[in-house]
């Protein structure tokens, strides 16, 4: 082979490298293969805490929000616990939660629970996510479905109740106005109230100060009443250290409410 052969072939070999190279660059970047369609778009994380869209049905009304906790996070110690809240107070954790998967239909994500039974009650849900992506940063629609199933209450093992329900999504809890709390009247302070009536009058009334007790995660919320004095509730004296139930006012109180303006207030069952 002779040197001028030799010379244009090395000169000849980086340039059609490079041209590949270039061709190959040039491929569509998104045309599917038959491994790539059969991976995730992106991550599944749907941590946070799902709603019944609109009206509760029929039987459910207390039902307030499922809490899901399934992806491990280094700060959370101990890990958030994945369970089914009620309005009245009661938690029913998770007893078994199904393994995500493709559902049948080829759209969505399964999911599947059954709670704990409190009292012979127990709950059950079968749907599916529609959302498959990490809920908590880019499920922003407070609104927007994310979830479809069916969900059913069972009374001492046998099914009582069973409804069709959308569920919408939120990051953490949403405001919780409204909403039925277990609390202890932890003060009463006599003669702390003034109401102006006008024309040089008023009234003088006692405060009483609650401090919500369950759920857990509103035993930082504190709810001041006022009632000229001593309430009878339920044919019994109200006193420093009962523990109550009543809905949470619909909205903040900044000077406190009437005492008998507490929805359902009653003693604990």
């Amino acid at each position: 082979m002779s040197p001028s052969s030799i010379t244009h072939r090395a000169v000849l070999f980086p340039r059609v490298l490079k041209l590949l190279t270039i061709m190959a660059s040039l491929v569509p970047l998104g045309v599917p293969t038959r491994a790539s369609s059969m991976m995730p778009q992106c991550r599944f994380d749907p941590d946070g805490y799902f709603y019944i869209k609109g009206s509760s049905p029929h039987g459910f009304e207390e039902v307030d929000y499922i809490q899901l906790h399934v992806t491990p996070h280094r700060e959370r110690r101990p890990p958030p616990i994945s369970r089914l809240d009620a309005k009245n107070g009661r938690l029913y954790e998770f007893a078994k939660l199904a393994e995500f998967r493709t559902d049948s239909s080829g759209a969505g994500i399964t999911f599947e629970f059954t709670t704990k039974t409190i009292k012979g009650v127990h709950y059950q849900f079968s749907g599916k996510f529609i959302a498959i992506c990490v809920f908590a940063q880019d499920e922003r629609d407070p609104e927007k479905t994310v979830a479809v199933g069916r969900l059913v209450k069972f009374e001492k093992g046998k099914q009582q109740r069973a409804a069709d329900v959308e569920l919408t999504y939120s990051k953490s809890p949403r405001q919780q106005t409204g909403r039925e709390v277990l609390a202890i009247l932890r003060k009463i302070e006599l003669k702390a109230y003034t109401d102006d009536l006008g024309n040089g009058k008023a009234l003088v009334s006692d405060l009483f100060r609650f401090e919500v007790v369950e759920p857990k995660e509103l035993t930082h919320v504190r709810v001041i009443a006022y009632y000229r004095g001593a309430p009878d509730l339920q044919g019994k004296r109200l006193q420093a250290g009962d523990l109550v139930r009543f809905e949470l006012p619909p909205e903040p109180q900044r000077d406190g409410i009437l005492l008998w303006d507490l929805k359902g207030l009653r003693f604990r069952e």
